[in-house]
């Protein structure tokens, strides 16, 4: 939404870590907090589907290079949670949420699937060792993506080559219909109905609307509802 979450990868004397900026106004943005620890090399984050915890890779500094888990529910407050890696020689580069799953890329470990219902104790749930060569350092598993609407998602072997998965708990979305009222209505009701493209707690998503009519009016908006009442913005 409005919320940045920034990593920065140098510490340059204790300044690196996460800051966490509202940007609602772009020309006025303030810290929100900062999650900073000795030996930060903060790569990237991702924030959990509630906002109230997010999930750090640190690539370099003298901190474990792990995934590590922090509860940021009462910034500009923070406390650590906890920590996962598939492998410890290993370095998490880059971790990416969909859901209440974390797609990894974890170097020399390969690529793979953290379970984060519960932040406090992630576990693997899918893995695939991409890289057969000596554990440690940079090389193997650089980057995933698994936001396709099809329910695939990819990674990159810096070695060995791009892969195409499947996850059981990653489905298609489904393209929506217009089920109220037909659509090029004149008159409509009050009320528009669309099907839904996927389970929000699963995998959550917006939906574009856009409306517009020969007399000039022309206006779009995205929502999280499959359900419309006109009435609430004329």
């Amino acid at each position: 939404n409005d919320t940045m979450y920034a990593s920065a990868i140098y510490s340059n004397g204790g300044s690196g870590g996460l800051y966490i900026i509202d940007v609602t106004d772009k020309s006025d943005l303030f810290d929100l907090g900062r999650i900073s620890y000795n030996g930060s090399g903060t790569h990237n984050a991702w924030v959990s589907m509630d906002g109230k915890y997010v999930f750090t890779a640190d690539e370099i500094g003298s901190t474990p290079h792990n995934m590590k888990v922090w509860d940021i529910s009462d910034l500009p407050n923070f406390q650590f949670v906890t920590s996962w890696q598939a492998e410890p020689s290993s370095i998490v580069h880059n971790v990416h949420g969909r859901g209440n799953y974390v797609y990894v890329a974890h170097y020399t470990a390969g690529m793979g699937i953290v379970d984060v219902h519960n932040p406090s104790s992630p576990f693997t749930a899918a893995w695939f060792d991409s890289y057969s060569g000596v554990s440690g350092g940079y090389a193997g598993s650089w980057g995933v993506y698994p936001y396709f609407p099809s329910g695939r998602w990819i990674g990159s072997d810096m070695q060995t080559g791009l892969y195409l998965f499947s996850f059981d708990s990653l489905q298609p979305r489904i393209r929506p219909d217009l089920l109220e009222p037909e659509d090029n209505a004149h008159n409509p009701p009050a009320v528009f109905r669309w099907s839904s493209a996927a389970e929000q707690s699963n995998d959550p998503h917006f939906y574009e609307i856009h409306f517009q009519h020969d007399g000039g009016f022309d206006t779009s908006f995205m929502t999280k509802d499959t359900v419309l009442n006109i009435t609430s913005f004329i």
